[in-house]
């Protein structure tokens, strides 16, 4: 089943996951409007959408142009659907101005309240806040009614499964419903009465389509489940001082603010410099950052390469960093497969000095802080690549550390970075059903197998249970490889997916 869900979601970007997820959903809900399960007219749906997908990308297109940042039309688009969702209905010319002004001030955020090209608070939940300070109009989060319960429960988990996210969502809805249930509870109501109340309460529709925003949310998996509880417990206690009254909104706001402490995140330009070739298949793209970059070996970044006719996978995707930390000068290992998606293609296509918008940096799959500490690293093809980054960051810093590198490939031509795995002193077990061809260091050894399986890695790693492990690739090769170094009884075990968004 996995394997089915991981081959499906691969095709698109999160991207295009959340707006095909916000495009279902409103269908559903014009056709359960025309049921009479819904209290608002399709027309209300329709004129209300209209106004504010088109307030939303006007706004970020007058502001994109006035501070010379790309406009992102996907982005802007998953902006005005997710108002559409929270913000009441409406066919009168009084309301339909007011959501105008709530998806212009939505848009202008992104720009407005920005750091170093980098917007600190949700673009949605920054509009409705302004929007409701001035009494212009105010969330109903309408969209929370149990007739589109399970509508919004599937992309959600399809949104959280996408994004690796899991666990996020896990400490957020188990905070949430448990702290909502003793309000409840306070309030006189019953258990069934409660759990009726929490099918109309907006929890599932602003955790997959508002907290899990990536450009407003921490870097690092503890950071994300910090982050995820403090919004919780906001979003779920009935806190009222004065004229302030805790809502969803300023719940979120909280949290992304929270998040911009930790993270110190900024926008990151990047210039192409050149490629590498380092397979038949595989290039290495390096890039020189305008200002000095702060990340950690191990972690990747979110690449946006504008071009037209683009597909289903979007402008954006993630790659591994494989440069060592902290380097103004940016390296990634890129496979092009055939046929490649309009991405890949503009990538390829990059010309020296052109431009483009590194939009994250993000993930935990960095080394141990112990220098002393053994790893194995699993890698399957291009997921060799974080691997690179943690190698060419120990001989940057003269670390020597014991490291035993398992990679599989399908070809020995298929093996990259020769140079800074030689360099790096690590033991290389190369696994591949490619007998014919000599392997490109003779002190490597080879495990002639397609894949690693339990017998290959007990040949491969003798001594596994004072090794910490690493494992990186496709999603078929982490899900079977993780469980059996356990088994195993590694240390501990890390994985790092290549989900191809």
């Amino acid at each position: 089943m996995r394997r089915i869900l991981d081959s499906f979601l691969n095709r698109f970007s999160m991207y295009t996951v959340v707006s095909i997820s916000l495009i279902v959903l409103f269908v559903v809900t014009i056709v359960l409007s025309l049921l009479g399960e819904i209290a608002y007219s399709p027309w209300q749906l329709a004129a209300s959408t209209i106004v504010l997908l088109g307030a939303t990308y006007t706004a970020s297109a007058v502001f994109g142009w006035v501070f010379k940042a790309p406009i992102q039309a996907e982005s802007s688009f998953i902006t005005g659907m997710i108002l559409t969702f929270i913000m009441t209905p409406t066919f009168t010319v009084d309301g339909l101005l007011a959501l105008a002004a709530v998806g212009a001030l939505a848009g202008a955020s992104k720009f407005l309240l920005a750091w170093k090209g980098r917007h600190i608070f949700n673009p949605v939940a920054a509009g409705v806040f302004i929007a409701s300070i001035f009494g212009i109009a105010f969330a109903s989060w309408w969209v929370a009614t149990p007739p589109l319960f399970v509508f919004i429960l599937v992309p959600t988990l399809l949104i959280l499964y996408k994004t690796r996210r899991l666990a996020m969502g896990a400490a957020f809805a188990l905070v949430s419903v448990a702290v909502l249930l003793i309000v409840f509870a306070n309030f006189g109501l019953d258990v069934a009465q409660s759990f009726a109340l929490l099918l109309s309460w907006p929890l599932l529709f602003f955790l997959g389509f508002m907290l899990t925003e990536p450009m407003t949310m921490p870097a690092k998996q503890w950071q994300q489940l910090v982050y995820a509880i403090l919004v919780a417990i906001l979003f779920s206690v009935p806190i009222s001082i004065g004229f302030f009254e805790m809502t969803p909104i300023t719940a979120l706001l909280i949290g992304n603010l929270f998040a911009f402490l930790v993270s110190h995140r900024q926008g990151i330009r990047l210039t192409f410099v050149k490629r590498h070739k380092l397979t038949p298949t595989t290039d290495e793209l390096v890039f020189r950052a305008d200002r000095p970059l702060r990340y950690e070996a191990g972690q990747y970044m979110e690449l946006m390469v504008l071009h037209a006719k683009k597909d289903f996978r979007g402008i954006r995707r993630m790659f591994s960093v494989t440069s060592a930390s902290n380097s103004q000068e940016v390296t990634f290992g890129v496979k092009y497969y055939e046929p490649s998606s309009t991405f890949k293609k503009a990538l390829r296509a990059l010309k020296p000095l052109q431009r483009i918008n590194a939009t994250s940096v993000n993930g935990d799959f960095t080394a141990p802080r112990n220098q002393q500490q053994p790893v194995v690293y699993v890698a399957g093809g291009i997921g060799v690549t974080p691997f690179i980054a943690h190698l060419r960051d120990d001989i940057k810093r003269a670390i020597h550390r014991d490291t035993v590198l398992i990679y599989a490939v399908n070809s020995v031509s298929e093996i990259a970075y020769v140079d800074v795995l030689q360099k790096s002193g690590a033991t290389v077990v190369v696994v591949t059903p490619d007998s014919k061809n000599t392997l490109p260091v003779k002190s490597w050894k080879r495990v002639e197998a397609s894949y690693c399986s339990e017998a290959v890695l007990k040949q491969a790693l003798k001594d596994a249970p004072k090794r910490v492990a690493y494992v990186s690739g496709p999603p078929p090769m982490v899900n079977a490889v993780a469980p059996i170094l356990r088994k195993m009884n590694s240390k501990a075990v890390k994985t790092d997916y290549f989900t191809g968004y």
